[in-house]
C-alpha cells in the first residue's frame, strides 16, 4: 500500500479521472498507447470497459484485462483528498493550512 501511495504521489494520482495507467504493473507506453487509441484514457475508462475490450485493444490474453481492472480498482480504493486554505491566527498573520485526507472505498471488486 506504500508503493501505491508512493507512486500516486509521484504522479499526482488523486481520482479514479485522472489516474496514469502506465504506473500499473505491466502496463508500458506501447499498452498504454493501445489503450488510449481504443478510448481508455483513465482509470473510470477501464473499469467501464469489459476484461475482454482491454484484451482486444492491447492485444494481449487472458486474464489480463481482468487484472488490469482489478490493479485499477486496487488503486481506486485508496484515494487521497488534498486541500489547503489561508487562515489568519488572533495576531492577524496568515498561515497556509493543509489537509491531507486519506479515504477508503467499501465498493466491492469488479467482476
Amino acid at each position: 500500500q506504500a508503493l501505491l501511495l508512493r507512486r500516486s504521489l509521484a504522479v499526482s494520482l488523486w481520482g479514479e479521472n485522472d489516474g496514469v495507467l502506465n504506473q500499473i504493473a505491466g502496463v508500458g507506453q506501447d499498452t498504454t498507447a493501445k489503450l488510449r487509441s481504443n478510448n481508455i484514457y483513465t482509470f473510470a475508462d477501464v473499469l467501464s470497459s469489459s476484461s475482454d475490450d482491454i484484451e482486444k485493444a492491447c492485444n494481449r490474453s487472458h486474464p489480463f484485462g481482468n487484472n488490469l481492472r482489478a490493479a485499477v480498482f486496487k488503486i481506486l480504493q485508496h484515494t487521497l483528498k488534498l486541500s489547503a486554505c489561508l487562515e489568519q491566527d488572533e495576531y492577524g498573520q496568515d498561515h497556509v493550512v493543509i489537509k491531507l485526507e486519506r479515504r477508503e472505498s467499501g465498493a466491492n471488486a469488479p467482476g
